[in-house]
């Protein structure tokens, strides 16, 4: 799986700047980042495109807020429900944690979070594999998280925290958060927790919910496998551009796909070559489908369905359609009619 993170995280940080007066369009032409990578039910944004834009994003804004700081459970798991949810129902609180890394690639897999024991610690250091720059930006997040679950189950947590790099801004208010003097200049982000607050019985796991829950997240993950090849988001949109009766002719799709996501044909078709597809294979494989979707899910006509997959007549779409079914569209829905 290639490395990206959810949009939800840039739709956040979006909203963000606009609350605090920021146009955050000039941004997002910077970074080359289109609406629709953005709004996609689902959607991901690559790696370079994430660290482009936060780093262009943190000029304008800091980290640490106290906004920021309250209702994190409530606030993930308005974002991320599923997720959440199997975090919050563990035996303990080390086993949450322990969940939380096996499944936090739902929110990114950019980066990376090392765990390691000792006799009466757990130790988790978070790896920037971004640009320098970010600091310890993005284990500031983390570890807020991290934290918030483990004090679901346990109240009373005494952890040791440490940041590489100078204080923030505000930084007292993660002093108040994490209920520690949090140490600056480290060789590493790391959070460190003690054994005996964390192995504690909860007394409120339920383990016929928790397999549903596990079950759910594996399904997750087996869809990201397969979304987040570009070819899938092509195929997205082709059907988008159909739905929205945008279509013209194939090359007019091309050419919206494109401006929308602000690249060059060139650039589409190498990033297409590259996962052993072509623009021409995927609409190819978009008309057949949506085609005998349409003929066995709908009351359109056979000239109606071909008019809205952009056909010329009735008969290019009867050929297009019978060299791809071996069937014309009129057997095929006479065939599935009763299915």
């Amino acid at each position: 799986m290639t490395r990206s993170v959810s949009n939800i995280i840039m739709r956040n940080v979006l909203n963000r700047l606009k609350n605090d007066g920021i146009n955050p369009k000039p941004i997002i032409d910077y970074c080359g980042i289109s609406d629709y990578e953005i709004e996609k039910l689902n959607g991901r944004i690559p790696e370079s495109k994430h660290y482009r834009f936060m780093l262009k994003a943190n000029q304008y804004i800091e980290p640490i807020n106290e906004i920021f700081l309250e209702k994190v459970i409530e606030r993930s798991f308005r974002n991320f429900p599923d997720f959440i949810s199997i975090c919050l129902n563990e035996e303990t609180a080390e086993n949450a944690l322990d969940v939380f890394m096996r499944y936090r690639v739902i929110i990114g897999n950019c980066d990376n979070i090392l765990k390691t024991e000792s006799f009466n610690k757990k130790r988790f250091e978070y790896v920037n594999m971004g640009p320098e720059q970010l600091g310890a930006t993005q284990a500031i997040h983390n570890f807020i998280m991290i934290y918030s679950i483990a004090k679901s189950y346990q109240h009373d947590l005494s952890v040791e925290i440490g940041f590489i790099g100078k204080p923030r801004s505000k930084s007292f208010l993660l002093d108040d958060f994490f209920k520690t003097k949090c140490l600056w200049g480290q060789e590493s982000n790391y959070i460190c927790f003690k054994y005996a607050d964390i192995s504690i019985s909860s007394g409120i796991y339920n383990p016929t919910l928790h397999i549903l829950q596990e079950n759910r997240l594996n399904e997750i993950c087996s869809e990201l496998e397969l979304t987040d090849r570009f070819s899938s988001l092509i195929k997205d949109m082709i059907k988008k551009s159909i739905s929205e009766d945008q279509y013209t002719n194939d090359h007019g799709v091309l050419d919206h796909i494109c401006n929308t996501l602000n690249i060059s044909r060139w650039t589409l078709n190498r990033r297409l070559q590259n996962e052993s597809a072509s623009f021409l294979s995927l609409l190819k494989d978009v008309k057949v489908k949506e085609s005998c979707r349409l003929l066995t899910e709908s009351a359109y006509s056979i000239q109606e369905i071909g008019d809205y997959m952009g056909f010329s007549s009735q008969s290019v779409f009867s050929r297009f359609f019978k060299s791809h079914v071996s069937v014309s569209p009129m057997t095929f829905r006479a065939q599935h009619k009763n299915q």
